[in-house]
């Protein structure tokens, strides 16, 4: 998400979603959407997709990707450029991309990272009634909503100015899934203040094994 400025939608205003999609690769798919309020544009989203399965059922440690139905599409120059980017963004974050961004020394271990100990921690078992989708994988959307309550609770500890920040933009990316009952530690691995507010990286991780099932960047003014 871009240049996103959700607070110009009031209750009863017309929200129109702008959407262009194509295939990308055998398994994944890509759109990009423009939001647009009463006052203009007030969100840009992209989202690369892919479809998967569990390779043992019911153990949503598992899940795997598989091909996807395509029929004819139109070709879109510009789309297939915006998905490229998307696509080497991905590839850049698992390559430690996150530590460029925040200017973090690209070598240098976990435990020696420039973060704050006192606030970069959160433990969060997601509700198996709220937080699943009906294909029983826990939902994309509960990742934001529960780093976002890991936020406010580091930032409650932290400053107003922490405390009360709205999202601008956000980036996720996706590495794992969990299964019910299975608790997740929201880790804050670096914060960047910028002239519009701050930035903030979080890792998501099981707890049972420690696996990351998630990075977020998050600029919040």
């Amino acid at each position: 998400m871009r240049s996103a400025r959700l607070r110009e939608v009031d209750e009863d205003k017309t929200l129109d979603l702008r959407i262009a999609h194509q295939p990308l690769g055998r398994s994944r798919h890509f759109s990009q959407q423009w939001a647009q309020g009463p006052q203009g544009e007030v969100a840009q989203l992209s989202l690369l997709t892919a479809a998967v399965v569990r390779e043992r059922a019911g153990d949503n440690h598992t899940v795997a990707r598989v091909p996807l139905p395509t029929g004819p599409m139109a070709a879109d120059t510009a789309l297939a450029s915006a998905a490229q980017a998307a696509d080497a963004s991905v590839r850049a974050v698992r390559a430690q991309g996150w530590r460029e961004r925040f200017a973090l020394p690209t070598q240098a271990p976990l435990a020696e990272l420039p973060v704050l100990p006192e606030l970069a921690d959160w433990a969060v078992t997601p509700c198996p009634y709220n937080d699943f989708n009906g294909a029983g994988l826990l939902y994309f959307a509960s990742f934001q909503a529960l780093a976002d309550r890991a936020h406010g609770h580091w930032g409650l500890h932290a400053t107003e100015r922490a405390a009360q920040g709205v999202v601008r933009e956000r980036q996720m990316v996706f590495h794992g899934n969990v299964n019910p009952g299975e608790a997740l530690r929201f880790r804050l691995r670096a914060l960047r203040h910028t002239g519009l507010g701050h930035w903030s990286w979080t890792q998501v991780q099981r707890q049972s094994d420690g696996w990351c099932v998630a990075d977020l960047a998050t600029l919040r003014v």
